[in-house]
Order: C-alpha cells, then sequence, then structure tokens
C-alpha cells in the first residue's frame, strides 16, 4: 500500500514539478543564470503577458511556474487530507458515511480544475521547451494534449454533476406479491419475526444465482417496474438446489443485514463508490497517448483515493457480514447456514456454463423451455463427489459474490458461527434436490416466463439470432422486450421426447430398473456426444426428467424399425448398449430392452 500511496503523490506531482523544472531552465538560460530574479523582472514590469519581445517570454515562464506551484500544492493537500480522512474514519461506519460523502464531491471538483491546470501546464511546457531546444513545435503534439485535458475535465465535471442522481439498481427477475406468493412471504415473515428484523417491502425472484437485500430503488427490467423500499431478491435456480432449513438461513443473513441497517448505510456509501468508479472509468476512456497526459495524475489520484475508500469499507462489511451470519443463527442454525453456503461457492458458477450453452443453443434455433429446471439438472449430473471432494479448500477459500459488499471467505465466515469447516458434507453439497422452490405455487410457470425473458434478453444484445420457430422473439435485435404473457411457454409446443426418439430410448433405458442413477446420465452423455450426431444435453436430461410419462419403448422401437437405414439402427444399438454395460452389470430388464431392439430392427 505505501508503494501504491508514494507512486499516487509521485504521478499527481509529476506535470507540476516539469512545469517548474522547465521554466527556470529557460529562464535560467535567457538570463546567462539570473532566473527570476527582483531585477529582472523589475525591468520587465511594463510589459504585458503577451509581448513579443523577450519579457513577453519572461512573463509566460514566470507564469507557468507559478501555475505549476500552485497545482502541485493543491493535488498534495488534496491526496493528504483524502489519506487523513481514511486514517481517522478507519471502520467506523458513522465517520466513514459523513466524511466520504462531503469529500467526493470536493475532490472531483477540485481534481477536475487540476486536469484543465495541468493540461495547461503539460501543453505550454511542451510547447516552449520545443521551440526553446529544436526551434520548431509540433502543433499535433500540443493539441493533443490540450483536448485530452479540455475533454478529461468536462468528464469529470459531468461525473460530478451526476454525484446526486438518483441511485437505482437494476435486476433480471419479476417481483412476487402476498397475493401471488402467499407461502414464500409467510416464510419470509416469520423469519423476520424471529430477527426482530423489518419485513422486506419486496420480493423479487429471479435466474441469476444470487441472493442479496438491498434498500436502493429498485428496477425490475423485464416487468419495467420501479420498487421502493427494502428488496429481498431470491435466486429461483438455488432455491431448488436448498431445503427449506437451508434457504432459511439464507433469507435470515439477508435479513440481518436489514436489522443492521447495514442496507441503509450502503445508499450512503453508493454514491461515492459510483462516483469515484465513473469518474475513472470516463478518464480511461481516454486515448493511451498524448491526448491521455493530463489526465494521468487524475486518474492516479482518483485511484488511489478509491482504494482507500474501499479498504474502510471492506473493513465495516466484514464486521457486518459476520453480524449477519450470527443472525442467521439464531434462526436456523450453523449447519445449514454452512451448507447453504458451500452450495452456492459450488454451483453458483455453474450458472455461466448454462446461460452460453443456452445462446448456442437459440443460434441452433433450439428453444430451451426452462433454464431453472435446466440448472438443477447440471448441478445434478456435473457434480461429483470426488470433484466436490477435492473442491472443499477452494470452496473454504471463496468469497460469495454480492452488488455491494466484500465477504469474509467461507472458512472465516464457518468459524465465526463456530462451525469446523471439517464438519462440511459432501454428500449433502452433491445432492441438491430441495424443496425451497415449493414455496413458490407456480414455480415452474414462474421459471418458464423468466426463461422466455432470458432468450429476449440475449437477442436483444446481440449474443443469439432469434429462433425460426417456437418461440417469438423480437424481429431486430434492438427491439423493444415485449410482455412476457405474449408468448406461449415453450414447453407446451409438443410432447418431452417427441423431437428426438433417441433421447426417449436412451432416457427409458436409464430408467428401466425405476430409478434414475447421475452416473448413468453421464456415461450416456460422453457416449452420446461421440456416438450421436448432433447429441443435445438439454433436451436428453428434459427426456429423462420425465421418463415416467414417455410413451413405451417398445412402441418408440417399432416406429424407427422402418424408418431407419441399417447403419443408422446399428449405431443407435451401440449407443444404448454401451449405456446398459456402463455400470459392468446386465440386469434382466436392461437385457429384455436390448433384445427387444435387436429383434425389431434385425440386428
Amino acid at each position: 500500500m505505501l508503494r501504491r500511496i508514494v507512486t499516487a503523490f509521485a504521478v499527481a506531482l509529476a506535470i507540476p514539478v516539469v512545469g517548474v523544472l522547465i521554466a527556470d531552465w529557460i529562464i535560467n538560460d535567457l538570463t546567462d543564470g539570473i532566473g527570476f530574479s527582483p531585477e529582472v523582472m523589475q525591468y520587465c514590469a511594463d510589459t504585458g503577458l503577451f509581448a513579443s519581445d523577450a519579457c513577453g517570454v519572461v512573463h509566460r515562464l514566470a507564469l507557468l511556474r507559478t501555475v505549476s506551484l500552485i497545482s502541485g500544492i493543491a493535488a498534495f493537500d488534496l491526496m493528504a487530507l483524502y489519506f487523513a480522512a481514511a486514517l481517522v474514519a478507519g471502520g467506523n461506519r458513522g465517520l466513514n458515511a459523513i466524511l466520504f460523502p462531503i469529500l467526493l464531491p470536493i475532490s472531483l471538483l477540485v481534481i477536475s480544475g487540476l486536469v484543465f491546470a495541468q493540461g495547461a501546464i503539460a501543453t505550454y511546457a511542451v510547447a516552449i521547451a520545443e521551440i526553446h531546444l529544436i526551434d520548431r513545435l509540433h502543433f499535433w503534439l500540443v493539441g493533443a494534449i490540450a483536448i485530452g485535458a479540455l475533454v478529461g475535465g468536462v468528464k469529470l465535471i459531468l461525473a460530478l454533476i451526476g454525484i446526486r442522481a438518483e441511485l437505482v439498481s437494476r435486476v433480471f427477475g419479476k417481483a412476487v406479491d402476498a397475493r401471488t406468493a402467499p407461502a414464500l412471504w409467510r416464510f419470509v415473515g416469520e423469519i423476520a419475526q424471529k430477527l426482530g428484523a423489518k419485513q422486506p417491502d419486496n420480493i423479487v425472484v429471479g435466474l441469476e444465482p444470487t441472493f442479496f437485500a438491498t434498500a436502493a430503488d429498485l428496477h425490475v427490467i423485464n416487468d419495467e417496474q420501479r420498487l421502493s423500499g427494502e428488496t429481498l431478491f431470491l435466486s429461483l435456480p438455488l432455491m431448488r438446489l436448498f431445503d427449506l432449513d437451508e434457504l432459511r438461513a439464507v433469507i435470515g443473513h439477508e435479513l440481518g443485514h436489514f436489522r443492521g441497517a447495514d442496507t441503509a448505510y450502503s445508499l450512503k456509501f453508493a454514491p461515492v463508490y459510483g462516483g469515484l468508479s465513473r469518474a475513472i472509468e470516463a478518464l480511461d476512456e481516454q486515448e493511451k497517448s498524448a491526448a491521455g497526459l493530463a489526465t494521468l495524475p487524475a486518474m492516479s489520484m482518483l485511484s488511489l483515493m478509491l482504494e482507500l475508500f474501499a479498504r474502510n469499507e471492506r473493513t465495516i462489511s466484514r464486521a457486518r457480514e459476520y453480524e449477519a451470519d450470527k443472525a442467521c443463527v439464531s434462526v436456523a442454525g450453523a449447519e445449514p447456514l454452512a451448507t447453504s453456503l458451500g452450495k452456492v461457492a459450488v454451483y453458483a458458477p455453474l450458472w455461466g456454463k448454462v446461460r452460453e450453452e443456452n445462446v448456442e443453443r437459440l443460434n441452433q434455433g433450439k428453444v430451451t423451455a426452462n433454464l431453472s429446471k435446466v440448472y438443477e439438472d447440471a448441478a445434478r449430473y456435473d457434480v461429483s463427489h470426488k470433484a466436490v471432494g477435492t473442491l472443499v479448500r477452494e470452496i473454504l477459500e471463496t468469497k460469495i459474490a454480492h452488488p455491494t459488499d466484500s465477504h469474509p471467505t467461507i472458512d472465516e465466515r464457518f468459524r465465526n458461527i463456530g462451525f469446523d469447516p471439517e464438519a462440511l458434507s459432501i454428500d449433502k453439497l452433491v445432492t441438491p434436490g430441495g424443496s425451497g422452490a415449493e414455496l413458490i405455487e407456480d414455480a415452474a410457470g414462474l421459471e418458464r416466463e423468466l426463461t422466455v425473458q432470458e432468450h429476449r434478453l440475449m437477442v436483444m444484445m446481440g449474443y443469439a439470432d432469434p429462433p425460426p420457430s417456437g418461440l417469438p422473439l423480437p424481429a431486430g435485435r434492438n427491439a423493444a422486450v415485449p410482455d412476457a404473457t405474449e408468448a406461449p411457454a415453450p414447453a407446451e409446443a409438443a410432447p418431452v421426447g417427441a423431437a428426438n426418439p433417441i433421447y426417449s430410448l436412451a432416457a427409458e433405458l436409464i430408467a428401466i430398473d425405476g430409478q434414475i442413477d447421475p452416473q448413468e446420465i453421464s456415461v450416456a452423455e460422453d457416449l452420446g456426444a461421440r456416438m450421436v450426431d448432433g447429441f443435445d444435453r438439454v433436451e436428453f436430461r428434459e427426456c429423462c426428467a420425465e421418463a415416467a410419462t414417455l410413451p413405451d419403448y417398445h412402441g418408440t422401437v417399432d416406429a424407427l424399425a422402418g424408418t431407419l437405414q441399417p447403419d443408422r439402427k446399428l449405431k443407435i444399438y451401440d449407443f444404448l448398449k454401451s449405456i446398459a454395460l456402463a455400470d459392468g452389470e446386465l440386469p434382466p430388464s436392461e437385457r429384455q430392452f436390448l433384445l427387444f431392439v435387436r429383434q425389431s430392427w434385425g440386428i
């Protein structure tokens, strides 16, 4: 940190120091070492700044030196003030909430002035040094520096104007009220009552694998709603993986933030983060060339300010996270909290893969019916005991992502609540099936609605092309997102398994013994990817999930007998046989299945 501070001070003072040195060098050269002596200044006293003789140059050099000294002192004093404020405030939440929101607008105002001043210093210093040294001037160079300073200063002023803009967070999801989700609202209300916390004003559910509480106004993007007051966001895909105790633990933690007034406090910090971040982003857009020279000191100062502020905020945030965890334990116990944290660490990264595969499928003209169910399948089939066993140490070192706060590691949070990390149950982590989503009466319908909106979002953002059929999407990538109720749920388009009878046969073979083993699913997918052209993992898993409702395999086999070529029949049979033999056994039911296929297809 010390090196970072020294570097920031050095960069902030570089242009003023160069301005002073160039002014002294040229005046000494012109006056044979006399410099800005009283005699020289008195001699030139009657000439103006823009005089054409040598005295005009003296006055301009004197102005360059004066402006350089003033800007250097201002930069030093501002950074020293900010550094002192950070030290004084430390981890005191009240002092941070008072000092930094006051310092931010002052800092941006001063720094924007410094950008203009140091831009002028750099422009004139480079120009006069070139003329004095090589008797020529590169207009493109000094012009670029001047324009860069002008643009950078204006951007900082705009960032300053935007500080007081009303804070509105954006979320992709759907608000549910006590009428549409009475069981969920009762569940949350009971937790709030036990904690002595205020019940949230709004509950929003979405597909993102995160939980959070906020007191900021919330713009629910796809609903075009704006919610005021305190809002609790719940992830539908993660609710599928949590049992009620684990869900109670997570909600208890988030409501613990309401009880501690953490969300209201975050609202005071958010403008500081937002203002500094926007200012840095604005300057970072400057060209990495002469045009950005005058903004480099401002970038360095703003970055250090943000880092000093963030250090204090992290200290406060860690303490508040620990308090929220203790609040959670008081209503749910330590083990459910530990397991829920472990599940989030293990399964949250799967969302990126699910989203990426969904984009690929959309570009192939395929429309997924329920991304939340796809996510649950990925958690069930793509994460093994062995994989989680090797990841336990990484889990303990993981920090759970959060929109505003910097969380401690899971290991630190375990120790804070007195939970032994060695007691983390691998079996519970890899058996993600829960009942949390059952608190919403029509969770599946809500998931399908949000899935439709996710498809449309991917199309609007340009990641995917509209599918040719199956789901009405906007005609153009810049079209507005229509109401989800205008489109039928894609799950109703056709019976599961009808699109590809091969998936149906494989699913029935796996489920013929009365249970679906995740390991068999994994083997079937590996084999399918190698042996079946265009094998679609999502569609196959949909078939496996609905195996009990699929048509009897006898009819499917007979129907395919007259449509498939002999080589295709043999390839599918080998695929089915490999699935049956994957566990090294061939029960009578599977043997009979394969025998019927051979006889029907003449293999």
